[in-house]
This record gives structure tokens, sequence and C-alpha cells, in this order.
């Protein structure tokens, strides 16, 4: 059994985030330890806003995993990095993120970009990259 599902949409508001929140009520019903990521998360880190589906997730369920393992970069990260760097480091930053949480959980849940800033083309590119490189 594969140990971990990648949910993801090709436009904003489409519905990823309570598809999420059913998937993650059957998949705590069947395993132990589930953990919760996102890839990129559109937030303001100075103003210590959280991504509010990492908030929903890990409040209503417990998971009792710290915020910061639950998301690769915010947008802003991922874009100077990707500017100096290219995308292939902003994917290993991403991938050794995740490893650190699968090193942790059973299975994990991973919920896709939001597609609600102006790179929807590199989101959709990452989302697919992302997904073949897990697990």
């Amino acid at each position: 059994m594969a140990n971990s599902l990648y949910v993801t949409a090709t436009e904003a508001r489409s519905g990823k985030s309570a598809i999420s929140l059913g998937l993650m009520e059957m998949l705590l019903r069947q395993i132990e330890k589930v953990g919760f990521f996102r890839p990129i998360i559109t937030v303001n880190k100075e103003s210590n806003e959280k991504d509010n589906d990492i908030d929903l997730i890990s409040s209503y369920f417990g998971l009792g995993i710290p915020y910061e393992k639950m998301y690769g970069y915010t947008a802003a990260e991922a874009g100077e990095l990707l500017s100096a760097r290219g995308e292939g480091e902003v994917l290993d930053g991403i991938m050794s993120k995740y490893d650190q949480l699968e090193d942790e959980c059973e299975f994990i849940l991973c919920e896709g970009t939001d597609f609600a800033s102006s790179t929807a083309a590199f989101e959709l590119d990452i989302n697919a990259d992302i997904s073949k490189n897990l697990g």
C-alpha cells in the first residue's frame, strides 16, 4: 500500500480543502499516525500568519505535528529560491521537508498549492513534479 496521497487541483477555489478534510477523516479511521503536508503555502511569514488548511486540519484532527514541519516553503521563499537557484533546488527542499515528516508518520496526506498567486503555470508544474517524487 502507498504511504501517501497527493491532492491537487488545476485552479483556485476548487474544493480541494473539503476533499482533504474528508480524506483525513477516512485515513485516521484506518491509520494511527497520519501527517499533513503542503509543499508551498501562501502566507506572510513576517506577520505570523498561518496557512488556513494546515491550521484547520491540524487543529480539527489534533495531529500533534509542529506547524513548521507541515509545509515546504512559503510562496515568497519558493519564489526567491526559484530565481536564485532554479526549480530543482525548490523541489529538493520540498522533498527534504516531506522526508522529515515521513519519518514520523505512517501515512501523509499532501495537499497541493492554492493557485492563488500569479504563478499558476509554475504551481501546476511543481505539483506534478512533487507528486511524481513522493514515496
